[in-house]
């Protein structure tokens, strides 16, 4: 409870200690940063686990940065934690905040904010709030991918039955030898179905395999760390034996259920010319294909979302445009000194500073629009800016002027607005009107211009209302400099030399704004990648199965084949009657996914503010590839079976 209570106080973790100290012991050592600030080790904790949000090396006592605003309500920039005691209410705790913000801000200002508890597990799947400490799953993402894989098993399942039991004539005078020497029914079911379970056991190990191997790329495509340790996480290791048992059963028990109901007679005089259940399996292909046919319509409608976000007109010029962060108060004071010196290279276009980086953050500050009741002012995010923010992002204005040092007061009272936000205030002509910001002792003063939108946000957010002002120096946290794109290696090398010239204490953390932003989206470029491997693997599953079923169904119509073709038949239509049958099981596949393809996809893409409409040119050609691909399958097995000699195939009629 003590142990970051003084100023420059240190909690590190056991490997952090490790990393520095070695064998020594870390308690009480001290530390330089930046060769500024010593701080001394007051504890050392265990390592943070790996699945927490919440990841550090060291933590640093609050009392060591002095903060005029830390005792503000209104100044939110920190994670606040809540540790109730064991029987206490997160409801009634909840209960009292209203109570508790009226009590230390204006009632103007409380009527602004809606604080709530969220639970510390519900962080990780059920959290997609903004500034999160890291990118946190979705829980809807996680039950898609596992849908896929159970449906993954459910196509592997369905290949098994099919061949298991279009091979059945194959093990048809085992089961007459057997029944006739005493098996009965369930002996030979249990028999089959060992085997089943045997078989997925083996798939088990080899899936295992692969996944150790496999594990690294999927790690990258997920943006994940995952490892796998089956001895430590027994239940995991106990939950995979438990899906290959099912797997097994599942997969093995209508075959079992087929050859076991043979009839020892007809099984040993040779009988059974052909297997059982050909409607069912049939059905089964067709399914497995409507599978795959869903999968690749996802990946197709997903593909075209992030071409849309990538190709949409974003309202600003996001290229060639560094971002640097100020970490020195120096650096903040004399900011116009510095931007003067970093805009002396050729290449350097433009110069701004502003609170934050742009998109990354704003300030939650009241403000006071003229005309409205306190409690009726609408939210807006407030974005505190230098007089060349709007020209260096290439912003452009809809009506009225930016900031201008033409204009001394625009310093001290003057205001730029989105468009959405005059449309939220109902301000049709909003130059002139008049904001306060009596927080921070800012005077009304005038809407002097009005802002074009602009995303500066993932497109799952509607464009909000942006107010911008200039704030005093203090305020700026980071430089954005637009540069020209020749010679981009020796533009940076030319920032980061003047930049170490004036901030010397700090390293030059240079990064491309268009990176940044690509970043908003990254996690639906992950999941693109994903499905694209995952239609494959289904695919190529699907594709396993019909191609061997169509080696059972070629062998079964040998005879058939031989007629056709000393009757005249050519290898064209002997490959077209083939394959016929197969066209039709894809194609009925394919009908089917198409409803449920486009009811989810639409659900998905309702979680974008900006968005495409499913076309039906994706779901034309998924048509089309899942047909081209069925044919291909086949074609080998038609062909060979069509271009065979008809004297091999009636030899023995």
């Amino acid at each position: 409870k003590t142990a970051l209570v003084a100023p420059n106080a240190m909690v590190v973790t056991r490997d952090f200690a490790k990393k520095y100290f070695g064998e020594e012991e870390a308690l009480g050592q001290t530390l330089k940063f930046d060769n500024q600030n010593e701080y001394l080790i007051t504890g050392v904790l265990a390592n943070v686990p790996a699945n927490s949000h919440f990841t550090f090396d060291f933590l640093v006592s609050m009392a060591t940065y002095a903060n005029p605003r830390r005792d503000n309500w209104e100044w939110l920039q920190f994670y606040t934690y809540l540790l109730l005691e064991e029987k206490a209410s997160p409801q009634a705790v909840a209960e009292k905040f209203p109570q508790l913000l009226r009590a230390h801000v204006e009632e103007t200002i409380a009527a602004n904010y809606s604080p709530y508890l969220q639970p510390l597990t519900d962080i990780h799947l059920r959290s997609q709030l903004f500034r999160e400490m890291q990118p946190n799953s979705d829980l809807a993402y996680l039950y898609l991918f596992s849908a896929v894989a159970g449906f993954i098993l459910l196509i592997a399942c369905i290949n098994f039955m099919n061949l298991t039991t279009a091979r059945a004539t194959t093990r048809a005078k085992e089961v007459g030898v057997r029944k006739a020497t005493g098996a009965d029914r369930v002996h030979l079911v249990k028999q089959f179905l060992g085997e089943a379970v045997l078989t997925s056991l083996a798939a088990l190990l080899l899936a295992v395999m692969l996944m150790e191997f496999l594990l690294p790329v999927f790690n990258r495509l997920a943006g994940r760390r995952l490892a796998l340790n089956y001895f430590s996480e027994v239940q995991f290791t106990l939950s995979l034996l438990g899906i290959a048992l099912l797997v097994g059963l599942l997969a093995g028990s209508y075959p079992a259920l087929v050859l076991s109901n043979f009839k020892p007679a007809h099984a040993l005089k040779g009988k059974l010319q052909r297997a059982s259940g050909a409607a069912l399996r049939k059905g089964l292909v067709a399914f497995q294909f409507a599978i795959s046919a869903f999968l690749m319509i996802a990946t197709g409608i997903v593909y075209h979302q992030l071409e849309y976000m990538q190709n949409k007109k974003l309202g600003f010029n996001a290229e060639q445009l560094l971002t640097i962060p100020i970490r020195d108060e120096a650096v903040r004071a004399k900011y116009e000194t510095v931007k003067h010196e970093l805009a002396q290279h050729p290449n350097v276009v433009s110069v701004a500073a502003s609170s934050n980086l742009p998109g990354g953050g704003d300030w939650g500050i009241p403000y006071v629009p003229e005309g409205f009741p306190h409690d009726q002012i609408p939210p807006m995010r407030v974005l505190a800016v230098d007089h060349d923010f709007i020209t260096t992002f290439g912003m452009e204005l809809s009506a009225g002027r930016t900031f201008s040092k033409e204009h001394p007061t625009d310093v001290t009272s003057a205001y730029l607005i989105n468009a959405e936000a005059a449309q939220q205030l109902g301000w049709d002509d909003p130059i002139g009107k008049k904001i306060a910001m009596p927080n921070i002792q800012r005077e009304p003063g005038p809407v002097v211009g009005v802002v074009k939108d602009f995303h500066l946000r993932s497109l799952h957010e509607k464009i909000g209302p942006i107010l911008f002002f200039i704030p005093p120096p203090d305020w700026f946290a980071v430089f954005s400099v637009r540069i020209r794109p020749q010679n981009v290696s020796e533009t940076l090398a030319f920032l980061e030399r003047k930049f170490v010239e004036l901030d010397p204490a700090h390293p030059f953390e240079a990064a491309f704004f268009e990176e940044r932003f690509a970043q908003l989206h990254q996690a639906e470029q992950r999941l693109g990648e994903l499905l694209r491997y995952v239609a494959m693997l289904a695919i190529g599953v699907a594709c396993l199965g019909l191609f061997g079923l169509a080696a059972f169904t070629a062998e079964q119509r040998t005879k058939e084949i031989g007629v056709r073709k000393v009757l005249g038949a050519s290898v064209r239509s002997i490959f077209m009657l083939l394959s016929q049958d197969f066209t039709k099981l894809v194609l009925a596949g394919f009908v089917v996914a198409v409803p449920p393809a486009y009811f989810v996809m639409n659900l998905w893409l309702q979680g974008f503010a900006y968005r495409i409409t499913p076309s039906f040119g994706v779901f034309g050609m998924v048509g089309v590839l899942t047909l081209a691909i069925a044919w291909f399958t086949v074609s080998y097995q038609a062909l060979k079976a069509a271009a065979a000699n008809p004297v091999a195939a009636l030899r023995n009629e």
